[in-house]
């Protein structure tokens, strides 16, 4: 275990002791916070853990004409599951998922509304022949303008080929 997920997994525990975790939804439109009980000092961030799960590939037309080619993974808050839009202000670009086969970075893309596409012929290609890919979100950490800080959780996840 690497020590950045070392330390992000001790960190989450010991929020998980000190109070209930708040959840934190951000999109291009809106921002709002849903809390519930806070750290002691709005200088601790509140740690909230994300889910990313990424969606299997398939090369054959399914009966209902299902064609996916593209590596694709869902990012969402885990203790609601609603999707973490991660697009914070109108000068942030949003943040990062990586997909990779066997190691090999493919492509990234940026999470808007909670999905994260590659759509380049050659990560299909890939995906296709490493028989699956890999999707990893770093996490990150952000303040408010009110001082309130949230440390979003990294997330890994892993999407088959099914051919």
């Amino acid at each position: 275990m690497s020590a950045r997920r070392s330390l992000a997994l001790l960190t989450a525990v010991t929020a998980l002791l000190l109070a209930t975790v708040q959840t934190a939804v951000a999109s291009p439109e809106t921002t709002s916070v849903a809390s519930g009980p806070a750290f002691a000092s709005n200088a601790e961030p509140v740690v909230v853990p994300t889910t990313l799960t990424a969606e299997p590939v398939s090369a054959s037309l399914g009966p209902f004409g299902s064609l996916r080619l593209f590596p694709r993974a869902r990012l969402t808050i885990t203790a609601t599951g609603e999707p973490l839009s991660v697009y914070v202000s109108p000068g942030d670009p949003g943040r990062e998922v990586v997909f990779s086969v066997n190691g090999k970075v493919i492509c990234t893309s940026y999470v808007y509304g909670g999905l994260a596409s590659c759509d380049k012929p050659r990560a299909a290609l890939a995906v296709i022949r490493g028989g699956g890919y890999d999707a990893h979100f770093d996490g990150f950490a952000y303040t408010w303008p009110s001082g309130h800080s949230y440390f979003f959780l990294p997330s890994d996840a892993h999407g088959e080929f099914i051919g």
